[in-house]
């Protein structure tokens, strides 16, 4: 067990908030985690640095309940973290990501718990920013207590959610990540007929491209149903999951990583400061496929 750390899992009621935890709780202390229900995002990434400094320990962990973390993640993201000189404030490494189909950035942050409070006043108002969490350390680093961010996949993200915070990421996605719409709708599409994930991804990204308002990130700004969604009528909302998933879930899925040239070229585009990757010949949808019969099996 870690004990130098908390961690504050933020939930909005993710369909994995119950396995994110459990992953959680086999690395540190129960006593030592948190689940905070705020909203809109920026109220959870303030509560993250409340509770945080209210729990006092080295690191504060801030871990979205859609993310479930590999076996040994909370120890290995620490070491990285203690690794670290003493002004740095914030510590992450990358995530298996199923909408982007690659590892990126993000996933469990550490933070320096003694630099919360001077961070505090960095977080953005809802509406302010797509990214409140990033530009609060972007912020910090311009006062002299940079980020670090590595080459370690931690976890896995956005693999297993309701199809309605599926289409609503995906929403978000077109406004955050337009550049990338290629490359994205090309992997989705190779996947639509097999995973209806991608099919509500598609239709979302659509949906938010047409879209010239305002966009916000919570769920409060969203159709509560996916039936209420032109083009997603005949769509169910997925059942709580009830079987626990295995406790090397995420460790399989990123063993199993192992993208075709386009996506080699993707990754390197979003991770533009990390070493490049030897070669690893295969095919995205191959990929896909084994991920989404491993996942239905």
């Amino acid at each position: 067990m870690v004990q130098d750390v908390s961690v504050i899992i933020r939930s909005v009621s993710e369909r994995t908030e119950k396995q994110c935890h459990e992953a959680v709780c086999a690395q540190v202390p129960e006593g030592h985690v948190r689940i905070v229900k705020e909203r809109p995002f920026s109220n959870a990434v303030r509560a993250t640095y409340r509770v945080g400094m209210e729990m006092g320990l080295k690191w504060t962990i801030g871990l979205d309940a859609d993310v479930i973390l590999t076996t040994r993640a909370i120890r290995q993201l620490v070491s990285f973290a203690n690794a670290q000189p003493a002004e740095v404030f914030e510590v992450q490494g990358r995530i298996l990501d199923k909408l982007f189909c690659i590892p990126k950035s993000g996933g469990p942050h550490a933070y320096r718990t003694s630099l919360l409070d001077k961070a505090m006043a960095f977080i953005p108002e809802e509406g302010s920013s797509l990214r409140p969490e990033s530009a609060a350390f972007v912020s910090m680093k311009k006062i002299g207590h940079p980020f670090v961010h590595g080459e370690q996949v931690f976890g896995v993200h956005d693999f297993e959610q309701y199809y309605m915070d599926i289409y609503r990421k995906a929403f978000v996605h077109a406004h955050k990540f337009e550049k990338f719409r290629d490359v994205l709708l090309k992997s989705w599409k190779a996947m639509a007929e097999t995973d209806p994930d991608y099919q509500v991804a598609i239709r979302g990204f659509l949906d938010g491209i047409s879209h010239k308002g305002q966009v916000y990130i919570n769920r409060d700004h969203f159709e509560t149903s996916i039936t209420r969604i032109k083009g997603l009528e005949t769509f169910q909302e997925k059942q709580h999951i009830t079987d626990p998933l295995h406790a090397t879930y995420a460790d399989h899925l990123i063993e199993g990583y192992k993208p075709d040239d386009d996506l080699k070229n993707f990754e390197i585009e979003m991770n533009p400061l990390l070493p490049l990757y030897r070669p690893r010949p295969n095919l995205v949808k191959a990929f896909l496929k084994k991920t989404w019969h491993y996942l239905n099996r």
